[in-house]
């Protein structure tokens, strides 16, 4: 990818996890920085979500500022085993929680590293924030900014296009194209993928969650400063510009 040539891009060795991988990232940088934290498997990202995120952030009131939306779904809980429902809740007191999120990188860090000693392994930052008492407000977000999960996920690629449903061969074409883009190898049925020193297994029609993270979180990393701001993919942290 060109941007990774970027002079600003500054990579560094991701860790086991999402926390890992963030944590050393945050070790990179100066204390009580901005960052601004995104997931790569949200490839639907636009700077006016950057900018809004950037000026709402409030570091005398806020501990952790993010995106979210409602659930207009019915909620139930269930029982994993068996799929078998235990009872609906009520959907009007959850949200779906989004990236990127913003806090300040000291904030961040002691909350990653307290999670971290507790062998507790995050979901986002937030719930590292979470952990230690801090306190996070959402800012409205957009459904256009999806989690890509699963293999049916990557039809929202075509989503503007007025072509009709992309065969299954085109769709698994796009999923290895994606999974070089990310890797910088070509992805192979049941073939081992590695970058650097690790490796791990995947097959096509699996959740792309594990497999994403498993790349972007586990196997890269990255940082990079322009002053005190800092924008992250996951654990790809490409510099924005304080405004």
């Amino acid at each position: 990818m060109d941007i990774a040539k970027n002079e600003k891009i500054q990579t560094v060795q991701g860790g086991k996890t999402r926390a890992e991988s963030v944590l050393n990232a945050l070790e990179t940088i100066e204390e009580n920085s901005l960052v601004v934290v995104h997931d790569a498997v949200r490839p639907f990202i636009n700077s006016d979500m950057i900018r809004d995120l950037m000026r709402d952030f409030d570091e005398e009131t806020d501990d952790a500022l993010i995106y979210g939306i409602p659930i207009y779904e019915a909620l139930k809980k269930i029982n994993p085993d068996n799929l078998s429902i235990k009872k609906s809740v009520d959907r009007n007191k959850y949200y779906l929680a989004q990236t990127p999120q913003i806090c300040l990188s000291s904030v961040l860090k002691e909350s990653i590293n307290y999670c971290l000693k507790d062998d507790y392994n995050p979901g986002d930052e937030s719930e590292a924030i979470e952990k230690t008492g801090g306190k996070i407000r959402f800012l409205p977000g957009n459904r256009s900014n999806i989690k890509i999960t699963v293999q049916e996920d990557l039809s929202v690629v075509w989503h503007t296009e007025p072509d009709p449903k992309p065969t299954d061969a085109e769709i698994e074409a796009k999923y290895q194209e994606m999974i070089g883009i990310h890797s910088g190898q070509q992805y192979m049925r049941n073939r081992v993928y590695g970058i650097g020193n690790t490796s791990g297994y995947a097959q096509i029609g699996e959740q792309l969650d594990q497999l994403y993270h498993d790349m972007t979180n586990g196997k890269l990393g990255a940082a990079a400063t322009t002053g005190s701001w800092y924008v992250g993919i996951t654990s790809v942290k490409i510099a924005h510009p304080k405004p």
